[in-house]
């Protein structure tokens, strides 16, 4: 991740994949978590964006710099943070996999109708079973499924909420908390989880909920 001259536009998806892998477990609280000093990859960040025109080719640049600076203090950030994010920011803010990924990790609200967001899913879906698209970990592949089946509760579609969350536990085969999510929206329960909790693996169950307890 620290290694500056590698990064390129051909390169960022990966880049930004092992930017988040890095920034879980610091977020998280884990033991002897740490993030690798970004300073040559921030200001590479800094030359390439201008000098790219497509927005889907600059979002994982734009993503790790928004990340960076939105979750580490002030005392890491870039001179120049405020101008990119003001020229650049905007990228984010159509449906894609890095800007959910952005989103999720900063707690911030998704802006996008459920028709963006469920198209988003099924792109993703299809991107994965093919090994193409921008590199997630897969807890937040799932949280996309998962945050899907939220949307579609809230709009009262109930009869389609099994799809999302059955692509959800195909995302991460086996895990019991999927296992323990997908039998309690059978139930009719409500599909609320915390999306940030769940791709940090710890509990995310809605506090109140019922059932609210960690899967056996």
């Amino acid at each position: 991740m620290g290694d500056a001259d590698g990064l390129s536009i051909g390169t960022a998806p990966a880049y930004l994949n092992g930017f988040v892998e890095l920034l879980i477990p610091v977020l998280r609280g884990d033991d002897g978590a740490s993030l690798v000093d970004l300073t040559g990859v921030l200001e590479r960040i800094e030359r390439i964006l201008p000098g790219e025109a497509q927005q889907e080719k600059r979002l994982p640049l734009v993503a790790i710099y928004a990340l960076w600076h939105r979750l580490l203090p002030s005392e890491h950030h870039q001179p120049r943070q405020q101008a990119i994010l003001t020229r650049f920011g905007a990228d984010l803010l159509p449906p894609s996999a890095a800007a959910f990924a952005v989103a999720v990790l900063t707690g911030d609200d998704l802006p996008w109708s459920t028709e963006e967001l469920s198209a988003l899913a099924t792109d993703r879906a299809i991107e994965s079973g093919c090994g193409r698209g921008q590199p997630l970990p897969a807890r937040l592949n799932c949280a996309l499924e998962l945050c899907l089946a939220q949307r579609l509760w809230s709009d009262g579609r109930t009869d389609t909420v099994a799809h999302a969350v059955a692509r959800a536990v195909e995302t991460i085969p086996g895990d019991a908390l999927l296992i323990n999510y997908e039998a309690r929206t059978a139930r009719g329960e409500s599909p609320e989880i915390d999306l940030l909790e769940f791709v940090l693996e710890r509990d995310p169950w809605t506090p109140g909920a019922p059932d609210a307890a960690a899967p056996s």
